[in-house]
């Protein structure tokens, strides 16, 4: 197999595919560490098959609509009752927040 810089492989990229073509793959590395080999398509197709199915492709071919409930509730609101948790001295104790301060911190978030 035939190894070759980067930088060798940008200038000489037609003839790279070319080789690929024949059968003949080639390693290429960056600051002397393999990053890329450029094999024929056959090769590659073994390891990722060209025509692998997909999810979607699946749900088109369904013979018919795919027939789903849909919750129509709207989502819980979130209760902010003026009572936050806090630690004091590892100790949880309940801390009255005036609703100005409380705004004030939600529209800041």
């Amino acid at each position: 197999m035939k190894t070759m810089q980067i930088r060798e492989a940008k200038a000489s990229f037609s003839a790279l595919v070319a080789a690929a073509e024949k059968g003949r793959p080639t390693l290429v590395s960056c600051h002397g560490q393999p990053c890329t080999m450029i094999v024929p398509v056959a090769d590659g197709a073994r390891l990722y098959p060209l025509d692998m199915p997909n999810l979607a492709s699946y749900l088109l071919i369904m013979p018919e609509p795919l027939e789903t409930e849909r919750d129509t509730t709207s989502l819980r609101g979130i209760d902010f009752d003026e009572r936050l948790l806090c630690s004091h001295a590892g100790a949880w104790e309940q801390r009255k927040v005036p609703n100005s301060q409380l705004n004030n911190w939600v529209s800041a978030t």
